[in-house]
């Protein structure tokens, strides 16, 4: 043996050789690229394979969703969770005892309670976000409010002038209170407080949770809870009772205008029709 080849012996066995260097260096990257992910779908897919029924999890597809439906969905959700926190309705029987429990006080500060108690409540559900917005009406749906407003007022006034005006004054006049007094005060209610008030809150906010019929019916029994009080028809049942049917036949053509035209179209249809029925018979008769 020469002394080459006993040298090579011991370098063989001490050091290993360049080529299984080179083997374990590309061998590295290959267990580094091996990500946690990747173990996670392995397992995943070995459950699957022994338990076909165990289905992975799968994230919500947001491609699928566009922006408007998702908002659509949050609005609904959050409307949903508004509702279950303060439903209109017993929002509405609360003030309904409080409107038993003022009839003994005198007219005009009850209506102003009352009202101001009902369009608080609706300006607070539509500052909210829970009730329709008033901005979703166009110069057609105003008209058309304008119009159905006109429709109704006119052919009454001409037809029921002297009643309109006699419902009037048993509604709102207060004794010893100058005939000036009373109406401009007639007009600042049924133009601007009453509209708003009512608008708000029946077609806003409980329109918005509950259907066109019981809408109207809730809002005549709280028209009917409001102003018969203080309209001494306890021996006039048929009178009360067309009354009754008036109020019946306004609040089912707000309501229908609203789900027709919108909530600002409504509002001018009370407006207009409610100067019409109990406004202008105090001036012409």
């Amino acid at each position: 043996m020469t002394r080459r080849q006993h040298n090579d012996g011991p370098e063989d066995m001490a050091w290993p050789r360049d080529e299984d260097s080179d083997d374990e260096a590309t061998a590295a990257p290959e267990l580094a690229d091996v990500s946690t992910q990747d173990v996670e779908d392995q397992v995943h897919k070995a459950l699957e394979d022994r338990q076909p029924h165990v289905k992975r999890p799968q994230p919500p597809d947001l491609d699928s969703e566009s922006p408007e439906d998702a908002y659509d969905t949050a609005s609904q959700s959050a409307l949903r969770r508004l509702q279950n926190e303060a439903d209109p309705l017993f929002v509405l029987l609360v003030f309904g005892a409080i409107s038993i429990g003022l009839t003994p006080v005198d007219a005009v500060v009850r209506y102003v309670v009352l009202w101001s108690l009902l369009g608080g409540a609706g300006l607070f559900a539509y500052t909210l976000g829970t009730g329709q917005r008033i901005s979703q009406t166009t110069i057609d749906d105003m008209i058309s409010g304008l119009g159905f407003g006109l429709g109704v007022g006119v052919p009454f006034i001409i037809l029921l002038g002297s009643p309109l005006e006699t419902i009037s004054s048993r509604m709102f006049d207060v004794d010893d209170v100058p005939a000036i007094v009373m109406d401009t005060w007639v007009f600042m209610a049924v133009i601007f407080v009453q509209p708003a008030s009512d608008t708000l809150f029946f077609r806003g906010a409980l329109q918005q949770v509950r259907n066109l019929i019981v809408v109207a019916i809730l809002a005549t029994f709280w028209m009917v809870l409001l102003y018969f009080p203080h309209m001494q028809l306890g021996e006039a049942t048929g009178v009360a009772l067309m009354i009754g049917l008036l109020f019946a036949f306004l609040n089912f053509l707000y309501g229908y205008i609203r789900f027709r035209n919108g909530l600002a179209a409504a509002w001018v249809c009370q407006i207009v029709s409610g100067g019409f029925l109990w406004f202008v018979p105090r001036l012409l008769f």
